[in-house]
């Protein structure tokens, strides 16, 4: 009976933690800060790049940011025998996508 008491004392706890996801799978952006001085335009993305291409942790991003990952990997990573996992930091700056501080693509490139 006590344990029935902890469970309905914690359940609520749980359903609120996923109620209000930081970043939801397939948005590149976090939805709200957890600090004050946190910038939203900012985020990293994990990729592998293997043999056969780039492989995204979360498979749900906009082709967009893919595209942009893609050339930014064509212009700065040609090696071959880099397979390995990348952190890469996206930012969202002056109407551009900006990859490891390098600007890549337009925003409003189709």
């Amino acid at each position: 009976m006590k344990n029935l008491l902890y469970i309905s004392l914690f359940l609520p706890l749980l359903s609120a933690a996923q109620t209000y996801p930081k970043q939801v799978r397939g948005e590149v952006y976090k939805a709200y800060a957890s600090k004050p001085s946190q910038d939203l335009r900012t985020t990293t993305l994990e990729v592998k790049k293997t043999m056969y291409g780039l492989r995204f942790k979360d498979v749900a991003i906009p082709t967009l940011y893919k595209n942009a990952v893609a050339s930014y990997f064509k212009k700065r990573l040609k090696s071959k025998k880099s397979s390995s996992t990348y952190r890469l930091k996206i930012e969202n700056r002056q109407g551009f996508i900006w990859v490891e501080g390098i600007k890549i693509l337009s925003i409003d490139t189709p």
